[in-house]
């Protein structure tokens, strides 16, 4: 009867470290950034997002809506939404662009301000 007492006990604690390893493992930085979804928070944007099957990487600018109509890129439409762990989804924008072509650029809000993503590669 102990023997059976003790392996559950094993069974259980090991469970509980998987679980919360786990947990810590979805809050690491590059851990999101390889899955492509943010984390809470200010700073939780990942550096790199996937959409329309290319990615993506952060500029490490942050622009205001004043600029983006001097750049000629406003007005905005959300084309997908960024997941975020244990918050509300980020709208993934981009500026008007022709039919059936590919977004050069996406920006999601943050802040005052938009996160300005650009695309990797070419063609």
């Amino acid at each position: 009867m102990r023997r059976n007492r003790r392996a559950t006990f094993i069974i259980v604690a090991c469970a509980a470290l998987l679980l919360v390893g786990g947990v810590a493992l979805a809050f690491n930085a590059r851990v999101a950034n390889h899955f492509g979804y943010a984390l809470p928070g200010t700073e939780g944007l990942p550096e790199r997002i996937t959409y329309a099957g290319r990615r993506y990487s952060a500029q490490g600018e942050c622009w205001t809506s004043s600029k983006l109509q001097q750049e000629r890129l406003w007005p905005l439409h959300e084309v997908t939404q960024l997941p975020t762990l244990l918050g509300p989804a980020h709208p993934v924008l981009s500026a008007g662009i022709p039919q059936g072509m590919m977004a050069m650029t996406l920006l999601i809000p943050s802040d005052a301000c938009y996160a300005i993503y650009d695309l990797e590669g070419g063609p």
